[in-house]
């Protein structure tokens, strides 16, 4: 009887809290990761997919005979435009930054890059607007990422609980916290020794260490000739930078 009543649990429906589509309860974890694996994007024509599954298929029927005719020695990674390959060089195995802002001294892969940052960084633009309050945001992600107060999505998901969350840092303090879960900390701050679960999170934590802040507007720059500039001609402050000897 009693495996019996397990089995017949496998049929019985279950509700998605994130779009309340009704399933059997042993597909619930797999369709979940519909929501909340991370994007897949196609390093031929850019085209992104929910998950990893669409890209094969996309792959498969658009681009089945495409060679990619730029192949990266360092890494083997290959990429169909110059570009691509060119700006993968600079970013992974190069770490040439060669477009630095006039005004912060923040330095970027590409122009396009270093113009973006001078706009909503320097400019103050907000040129994406949020439909349901008109609050306006530098980034896209931002935007999708405020405008989930409005809708009440919750695309992050517990596979343990099924326990939805708007952020995926909450669902980390949720792991944490709920189920004595914490991501392995691999990427470490030389300089601190603080510990990251991600490179991208320790890139963020190492510009602390990298920047000068104005104590009058808490803006950074890279360095102190930059910070002092930024004094005279936004606080008119007459500041000496000191020579290293």
């Amino acid at each position: 009887k009693n495996l019996f009543r397990i089995h017949n649990l496998k049929h019985e429906k279950s509700k998605c809290n994130i779009c309340g589509r009704l399933m059997r309860r042993d597909n619930l974890r797999k369709h979940v990761l519909i929501h909340t694996a991370d994007p897949a994007v196609c390093s031929i024509c850019g085209a992104t997919f929910k998950n990893f599954e669409g890209l094969r298929t996309h792959n498969f029927h658009y681009h089945k005979h495409t060679a990619n005719q730029y192949i990266c020695e360092e890494c083997g990674k290959s990429f169909r435009t110059k570009y691509n390959f060119l700006l993968h060089q600079k970013k992974v195995h190069l770490g040439l930054k060669n477009f630095k802002c006039s005004i912060c001294g923040k330095a970027f892969f590409t122009n396009k890059s270093l113009l973006k940052h001078g706009r909503m960084t320097h400019e103050k633009q907000r040129p994406y607007v949020c439909e349901y309050c008109g609050t306006g945001f530098s980034s896209s992600y931002a935007l999708r990422t405020h405008k989930r107060k409005h809708t009440n999505e919750k695309p992050f998901v517990c596979e343990h609980c099924f326990e939805g969350f708007r952020q995926r840092v909450s669902l980390r303090s949720h792991l944490k916290s709920k189920h004595g879960i914490e991501e392995a900390k691999e990427f470490i701050c030389k300089t601190c020794e603080k510990g990251f679960a991600t490179n991208w999170a320790l890139s963020i934590h190492q510009r602390l260490h990298e920047t000068k802040k104005c104590e009058i507007c808490s803006e950074n720059f890279a360095g102190d000739e930059y910070l002092a500039n930024h004094l005279t001609e936004v606080h008119q402050l007459e500041v000496e930078i000191k020579q290293e000897s």
